[in-house]
């Protein structure tokens, strides 16, 4: 496998587009949950811990995964599924992980949990202001997290960002192939990779 500057640039301008439209729906997210919620809007306590790292961290994981899948794919076409691929397996392990079973089915961890850290990380803002009107309620206190509907919160925090993630592959591939790649034109080829 031989990665030449034609690979590399590909991946990297996914990448850029990537991060870039994952900054700007999540600033719209908390611009329009600031204006919806007006004097019940909670201000990040961090906006590096909150908003920054979980954005490069995203954006690393992206990379990663669609760097993968366009050196080892075939097809063309599925290379931006790649990363919905990969969300949707470790989104569910991460939810999975904290799953209870004593006293009926439902989701309880520390706060620390690395489940719960990682299903944080890929938290969005602009499927937060979705579900303005449907607050998450239970037991956030003392290190633990217990979500009163464990349904609810499988919508929220594992179903809805993982459509999201899709729908942003989707957008990032269809941003570039309209900006033309500014890719050299020569074909990359079979040999290449």
């Amino acid at each position: 496998m031989q990665l030449n500057k034609s690979i590399v640039y590909h991946i990297s301008y996914r990448l850029l587009f990537f991060m870039l439209l994952n900054f700007s729906l999540n600033l719209f997210g908390l611009w329009f949950s600031k204006l919806i919620l007006k004097e019940n809007f909670i201000f990040l306590e961090s906006i590096k811990n909150e908003f920054v790292i979980p954005i490069i961290l995203q954006s690393l994981i992206f990379g990663l995964c669609y760097g993968i899948a366009y050196i080892l794919l075939k097809n063309n076409k599925l290379k931006w599924l790649a990363f919905g691929a990969y969300q949707l397996i470790a989104l569910n392990i991460a939810f999975l992980s904290g799953l209870k079973f004593s006293g009926g089915i439902h989701f309880e961890s520390t706060i620390s949990h690395l489940g719960l850290r990682y299903l944080g990380f890929n938290g969005q803002y602009l499927v937060d202001f979705i579900f303005t009107n449907k607050p998450l309620n239970g037991d956030f206190e003392n290190g633990i997290f217990k979500p009163e509907s464990t349904a609810l919160f499988y919508l929220i925090w594992v179903f809805a960002v993982n459509v999201y993630f899709v729908i942003i592959s989707w957008l990032n591939e269809q941003l570039a192939l309209f900006f033309g790649d500014l890719l050299p034109k020569k074909e990359i080829t079979s040999e290449q990779i």
